[in-house]
């Protein structure tokens, strides 16, 4: 039994619709394979069992009978519900639900790297021009040497080369998915996911200095030789330029070196405790995707970050979007953001796990202590830091580390998960 269950009065029959209402959409979801049709399945089964009498709907406290009532009312209601769909635009694609849709995409965007190397250079090209960069057929051909119709011609050939391999290595279930739940534009999605994450991005530097080597003069020819210079002309004349330019940086970075060393020793070691950081930074966090739905939020941390995980439930706290933290200098971290009517303020819900802390162990770390307690993933661990409190806890590989201005100790009590 969750904590958003203890207080629950079994003899009121509105109760258990509220107190299963996460598992049921859960289940509508099961059924539907589509968030929207799944809520339209909910309010169908709510309103059937409000036209039940009371000693009917007394049952519904056992989630099981729940069930099998959404069940039945999906099954008697299949024709309304489609019917009711059909003055709704159409889905891209034609696809039947966005969690397969999702799934499909899931599996292309894991493939097609492998397969785009596999690819000749010229149809891989011509994909990144067209789909990526947005050139027409006869723009991108004019790159490569080739004249429209030939550049259609491979760009066909490419895709079907591609369309076949990513077939070719798919279960029974995946080619499923791809052959019915695919948006119409998948391949212009995967390519531009494909190319932001496997691409590095523009150096800082290249920037400068192409731009030195485009107004790069000339170079002068070399002067008609003269008489060999004296011992004074040597040392103080142009030819020495060079010599005194590079003594006075050697200098210059001496001196630099022994200031930063002189600052950091001055400043202590730098912290690299993430609970520590974690408090530091979570009064200044804002969202990034504002947003009231777990899987929404969920989906953006797997899109930005390549991490799966399951937002909890927070009893008496609401779900407000999902930020980014970054809690070293380049060393990014998803916080979920919740407005607590409790202690009317914020949870700032930091999220990581064992693989990024083996990752940046130089510069984060959590203590042997704090992983030595939520090694039972049942434990939270309390840390008072001052203003803030931090609670750890620890999902399958999930480590949350929880910041509050609230009562923390009381905080484990109230978070759950669906599943």
């Amino acid at each position: 039994m969750t904590a958003s269950e203890t207080h629950m009065d079994a003899n009121d029959p509105a109760d258990p619709l509220d107190r299963h209402l996460d598992a049921l959409y859960r289940f509508a979801q099961m059924l539907t394979q589509d968030t929207a049709r799944a809520a339209r399945l909910v309010e169908a089964t709510y309103r059937y069992l409000a036209t039940l009498p009371p000693e009917a709907r007394a049952p519904m406290a056992d989630k099981t009978q729940l069930f099998r009532v959404m069940r039945q009312v999906h099954e008697r209601h299949a024709q309304a519900v489609a019917e009711a769909e059909g003055a709704l635009p159409e889905r891209a694609g034609g696809a039947p639900g966005d969690l397969n849709t999702r799934l499909a995409m899931q599996y292309v965007e894991h493939a097609l790297p492998t397969v785009l190397a596999a690819l000749g250079d010229a149809g891989r090209v011509l994909l990144l021009l067209h789909l990526v960069d947005g050139l027409g057929v006869a723009e991108a051909g004019r790159v490569v040497g080739q004249d429209e119709a030939a550049a259609a011609a491979s760009l066909q050939d490419a895709r079907a080369a591609i369309e076949a391999a990513l077939l070719g290595e798919a279960s029974a279930a995946e080619r499923y998915l791809l052959s019915t739940s695919l948006p119409s534009d998948w391949l212009m999605q995967a390519l531009r996911r494909v190319t932001e994450a496997e691409y590095a991005a523009l150096p800082p530097t290249l920037r400068l200095t192409a731009r030195a080597a485009a107004e790069a003069p000339e170079p002068a020819r070399p002067a008609p030789a003269g008489p060999p210079p004296g011992p004074l002309a040597r040392l103080f004349g142009r030819q020495a330029l060079p010599l005194w330019i590079g003594a006075a940086l050697l200098l210059a970075g001496f001196l630099a070196g022994a200031w930063y060393l002189s600052d950091l020793l001055a400043r202590g070691p730098v912290e690299t405790d993430f609970i520590a950081l974690a408090a530091q930074n979570a009064e200044d966090l804002e969202p990034v995707l504002r947003t009231t739905s777990p899987e929404q939020a969920e989906f953006y941390v797997f899109d930005r970050f390549g991490w799966r995980l399951t937002v909890p439930t927070i009893e008496q706290a609401a779900l407000v979007g999902v930020g980014v933290a970054e809690v070293q200098k380049g060393i990014e971290a998803p916080a979920f953001l919740f407005e607590d009517s409790l202690s009317s303020g914020q949870i700032a819900l930091y999220t990581l796990n064992y693989a990024f802390l083996d990752k940046h162990r130089n510069l984060l770390r959590l203590t042997q202590d704090v992983l030595s307690q939520i090694a039972d993933d049942q434990h939270f661990d309390l840390h008072d830091t001052g203003a803030e409190q931090v609670l750890v806890w620890r999902n399958r590989d999930d480590i949350f580390v929880a910041v509050t201005r609230g009562n923390a100790e009381t905080l484990g009590a109230r978070i759950s998960y669906p599943y």
